[in-house]
Protein backbone atom coordinates (compact mmCIF):
# COMPACT_ATOMS: atom_id res chain seq x y z
CA UNK A 1 0.00 0.00 0.00
CA UNK A 2 3.33 2.25 1.10
CA UNK A 3 4.35 1.71 -2.79
CA UNK A 4 0.76 2.95 -4.38
CA UNK A 5 0.76 5.89 -2.36
CA UNK A 6 4.50 6.80 -2.76
CA UNK A 7 3.95 6.28 -6.53
CA UNK A 8 1.04 8.59 -6.90
CA UNK A 9 3.01 11.58 -4.94
CA UNK A 10 5.72 10.65 -7.34
CA UNK A 11 3.46 11.27 -10.46
CA UNK A 12 1.89 14.18 -8.51
CA UNK A 13 5.25 15.99 -8.48
CA UNK A 14 5.99 14.80 -11.98
CA UNK A 15 2.76 16.48 -13.28
CA UNK A 16 3.38 19.67 -11.25
CA UNK A 17 6.68 20.32 -12.35
CA UNK A 18 5.18 19.87 -16.48
CA UNK A 19 2.80 22.38 -15.54
CA UNK A 20 4.56 24.76 -13.88
CA UNK A 21 7.49 24.85 -16.52
CA UNK A 22 4.90 25.06 -19.54
CA UNK A 23 4.99 28.34 -21.08
CA UNK A 24 2.19 28.74 -23.61
CA UNK A 25 3.69 30.29 -26.94
CA UNK A 26 3.16 34.22 -27.33
CA UNK A 27 1.32 35.23 -30.18
CA UNK A 28 2.14 38.99 -29.69
CA UNK A 29 1.24 41.93 -32.36
CA UNK A 30 3.92 42.18 -34.52
CA UNK A 31 6.46 45.60 -34.40
CA UNK A 32 4.90 46.13 -38.43
CA UNK A 33 1.72 46.11 -37.33
CA UNK A 34 1.90 48.20 -34.40
CA UNK A 35 3.83 50.74 -36.29
CA UNK A 36 1.29 50.66 -38.92
CA UNK A 37 -1.53 51.63 -36.43
CA UNK A 38 -2.88 54.86 -36.75
CA UNK A 39 -1.87 57.78 -34.10
CA UNK A 40 -5.10 60.28 -34.21
CA UNK A 41 -6.25 63.37 -32.46
CA UNK A 42 -9.31 62.72 -30.16
CA UNK A 43 -12.31 64.81 -31.25
CA UNK A 44 -14.06 67.74 -29.52
CA UNK A 45 -16.48 66.41 -26.91
CA UNK A 46 -20.37 65.58 -28.38
CA UNK A 47 -22.94 68.54 -28.04
CA UNK A 48 -24.97 67.50 -25.25
CA UNK A 49 -29.06 67.72 -26.16
CA UNK A 50 -30.23 70.88 -24.61
CA UNK A 51 -33.68 70.60 -22.21
CA UNK A 52 -36.86 72.53 -22.85
CA UNK A 53 -39.16 73.55 -25.57
CA UNK A 54 -37.55 75.35 -27.80
CA UNK A 55 -34.66 72.31 -27.77
CA UNK A 56 -37.35 69.93 -28.51
CA UNK A 57 -38.97 72.17 -31.11
CA UNK A 58 -35.73 72.82 -33.18
CA UNK A 59 -34.58 69.02 -32.72
CA UNK A 60 -38.06 67.76 -33.87
CA UNK A 61 -37.93 69.48 -37.07
CA UNK A 62 -34.41 68.57 -37.91
CA UNK A 63 -33.61 65.47 -35.63
CA UNK A 64 -36.35 63.54 -37.64
CA UNK A 65 -34.68 63.44 -40.88
CA UNK A 66 -31.42 62.31 -39.32
CA UNK A 67 -33.53 59.50 -37.31
CA UNK A 68 -34.94 58.49 -40.43
CA UNK A 69 -31.51 58.38 -42.28
CA UNK A 70 -30.63 56.41 -38.62
CA UNK A 71 -33.14 54.21 -39.36
CA UNK A 72 -32.94 53.67 -42.84
CA UNK A 73 -29.18 52.48 -41.88
CA UNK A 74 -27.43 55.16 -44.37
CA UNK A 75 -25.39 56.03 -41.14
CA UNK A 76 -26.68 59.64 -40.80
CA UNK A 77 -27.93 60.83 -37.95
CA UNK A 78 -27.29 60.88 -34.05
CA UNK A 79 -27.01 57.76 -33.04
CA UNK A 80 -24.98 56.57 -36.42
CA UNK A 81 -21.26 55.83 -34.81
CA UNK A 82 -17.94 58.25 -36.07
CA UNK A 83 -16.79 56.12 -39.04
CA UNK A 84 -13.66 56.80 -40.50
CA UNK A 85 -15.92 58.65 -43.86
CA UNK A 86 -17.91 60.83 -41.34
CA UNK A 87 -15.01 61.97 -38.92
CA UNK A 88 -12.34 64.82 -39.89
CA UNK A 89 -8.98 63.68 -41.63
CA UNK A 90 -6.96 62.81 -39.16
CA UNK A 91 -9.31 62.62 -36.14
CA UNK A 92 -9.99 59.12 -33.93
CA UNK A 93 -13.69 57.64 -33.58
CA UNK A 94 -13.39 59.07 -29.88
CA UNK A 95 -14.43 62.23 -28.20
CA UNK A 96 -13.02 64.44 -25.50
CA UNK A 97 -14.67 63.55 -22.20
CA UNK A 98 -14.67 59.69 -23.17
CA UNK A 99 -12.42 57.28 -21.11
CA UNK A 100 -9.50 55.39 -21.85
CA UNK A 101 -10.68 51.34 -20.81
CA UNK A 102 -7.19 50.73 -19.58
CA UNK A 103 -6.19 54.01 -17.31
CA UNK A 104 -9.70 55.53 -17.51
CA UNK A 105 -8.71 58.85 -17.49
CA UNK A 106 -10.71 60.62 -20.16
CA UNK A 107 -9.32 61.95 -23.38
CA UNK A 108 -9.05 65.52 -24.00
CA UNK A 109 -9.47 67.59 -27.19
CA UNK A 110 -6.72 66.63 -29.89
CA UNK A 111 -4.76 64.80 -27.49
CA UNK A 112 -2.90 61.83 -29.65
CA UNK A 113 -4.02 58.34 -29.40
CA UNK A 114 -3.60 54.67 -30.96
CA UNK A 115 -6.42 53.71 -32.93
CA UNK A 116 -7.13 49.81 -33.34
CA UNK A 117 -8.94 48.65 -36.95
CA UNK A 118 -11.90 47.98 -35.05
CA UNK A 119 -11.93 52.15 -34.24
CA UNK A 120 -11.51 51.89 -30.22
CA UNK A 121 -9.45 53.98 -29.11
CA UNK A 122 -6.35 53.88 -26.24
CA UNK A 123 -3.49 55.77 -24.68
CA UNK A 124 -0.12 54.34 -26.99
CA UNK A 125 1.34 53.82 -23.34
CA UNK A 126 -2.01 52.15 -22.03
CA UNK A 127 -2.51 49.55 -24.93
CA UNK A 128 1.08 48.70 -26.15
CA UNK A 129 1.97 46.22 -23.22
CA UNK A 130 -1.22 44.34 -23.93
CA UNK A 131 -0.38 44.11 -27.99
CA UNK A 132 3.45 42.92 -26.55
CA UNK A 133 1.43 40.03 -25.11
CA UNK A 134 -1.46 38.74 -28.09
CA UNK A 135 -2.58 39.19 -31.23
CA UNK A 136 -6.70 40.02 -29.66
CA UNK A 137 -8.07 43.33 -28.88
CA UNK A 138 -9.06 42.46 -25.24
CA UNK A 139 -13.12 44.22 -25.75
CA UNK A 140 -14.13 42.95 -29.21
CA UNK A 141 -11.66 39.92 -29.51
CA UNK A 142 -10.22 41.42 -32.86
CA UNK A 143 -7.61 39.26 -34.60
CA UNK A 144 -6.59 40.74 -37.28
CA UNK A 145 -3.73 42.73 -34.98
Amino acid sequence: MLGAAQDNESFDAMIASILNAYQPPVQSTSRAVVESLPRLKVQPAKEQPSTGASAAAASGAAGSAGDTAAAQGTGAGPSAPASAEARPAGYAACYAGEQCSVCHDKYTENEEVLELPCQHCYHEGCILPWLEQVRTHSICLLHTL
